[in-house]
């Protein structure tokens, strides 16, 4: 393309120069400045989202219409809650069954344990009363004396096994009710769960602002009512319209002319009417490509506008940025092929073939920023040795 450039602008000048056509001098221009066309977008979008923690997707029953201006606790968006109503009913209900498992469950470890301490107690009777005829027995026959030993022996044997069996059956009483109350703190916890969804169910903006709405997934339609979305999906985003900026695609050929902090003129065609005033803020490292254009190559471009919280401007609006890229001070510009040259020193020559010396500041891309005693009113003859420019 460049080529094409550089050959339709020889034959430019050489039309020119066999026309014996004079270059009028402009009025002094101290600025070079460059065009780029781009759109409007907002530094600072408050996106949002569908929580993460969900475990489907909901159904949207309502949605604040796309760019309409919503203050700060406005609802966005609704999802329809049935759904998640009857989770919660249904583990409403669970623990409700739950928790009366876990009385029964109480009674039955209560009972158990009331059987093994009477157990114990009657052991007790019989070890006393064993005991007792032992003493008694004193002057009966040695047979007989041995006969209530055995019994006193096997009655604190099972004593023994009874307390051990108190044991057991608090520990296993323990168990079974933790397991009871472990599910019902499961359902609790699935309980807050539903409900905290229900309440996420209604969206509220966390700023005010401007409602712009994502596209579906894998879809450039954009999202609307009674559309289904899945966790962690975008819904909407909120532009912060104080402080917005010119997006712009800068062509790899243009690229060392840009630099930040570059002052710049925008004029969105939405409002003709209106000019501001921004800097460069942003130019990407890493090239990309203009797949529209036969992979033409391109830099991401930031231009940052002082709005000074005007709200006409908003985003996706088409603009224009004239970038200062050079400033010259008393300079003039005028086309290269009116330049002379005389041994080392450049000149320019008037209608009378007045060669006038002048100062060359800067030269490229067919112009030429000049110093030098000259009048807006003169009249500049071309140059016809091209070849030389």
């Amino acid at each position: 393309m460049n080529k094409w450039l550089r050959i339709g602008f020889l034959l430019l000048v050489l039309s020119l120069i066999l026309s014996g056509a004079e270059y009028y001098l402009p009025q002094t221009q101290p600025i070079d400045k460059m065009t780029v066309s781009g759109e409007l977008a907002s530094a600072n979008s408050t996106v949002i989202s569908t929580p993460r923690n969900w475990g489907m997707a909901y159904q949207i029953i309502y949605l604040a219409e796309e760019g309409t201006y919503v203050e700060q606790g406005d609802t966005i968006v609704k999802f329809d809650p049935h759904a998640v109503q009857e989770d919660i009913q249904t583990v409403q209900s669970e623990m409700q069954e739950k928790n009366f498992q876990k009385e029964i469950t109480i009674k039955q470890n209560q009972q158990a344990i009331r059987d093994i301490e009477r157990q114990i107690e009657q052991n007790n009777i019989q070890i006393q009363i064993y005991k007792n005829r032992l003493e008694q027995a004193q002057y009966s026959s040695e047979n007989e004396r041995k006969e209530l030993e055995l019994e006193l022996k096997k009655a604190e044997l099972s004593l023994d096994q009874e307390k051990q069996n108190l044991a057991a059956q608090k520990i296993l009483n323990k168990n079974k009710l933790n397991s009871v109350l472990m599910d019902i703190n499961q359902s609790r916890v699935r309980l807050k769960h539903h409900q905290r969804t229900l309440q996420e169910l209604s969206i509220l903006a966390p700023r005010g602002g401007l409602v712009v709405h994502f596209n579906r997934q894998d879809s450039d339609i954009k999202l609307k009512k009674g559309d289904n979305v899945s966790p962690g999906q975008p819904i909407v985003k909120i532009p912060d319209l104080d402080n917005m900026i010119v997006k712009i695609e800068l062509n790899e050929v243009d690229r060392l002319k840009l630099q930040t902090g570059q002052e710049a003129t925008i004029q969105v065609e939405a409002y003709p009417d209106t000019s501001f005033t921004g800097r460069v803020a942003y130019i990407s490292k890493i090239v990309g490509f203009d797949y529209s254009q036969s992979y033409l190559k391109t830099y991401p471009v930031e231009i940052n506008i002082n709005s000074n919280i005007n709200y006409r401007l908003k985003p996706g609006l088409t603009a224009k940025a004239k970038i200062n890229i050079d400033q010259f001070e008393n300079c003039l510009s005028i086309p290269s092929w009116c330049l002379f040259k005389s041994d080392s020193t450049y000149c320019v020559k008037t209608e009378n073939n007045h060669l006038i010396p002048i100062k060359l500041v800067k030269f490229g891309e067919g112009k030429a920023f000049i110093k030098g005693p000259l009048d807006s009113q003169m009249h500049l003859l071309p140059n016809q040795k091209i070849s030389e420019f």
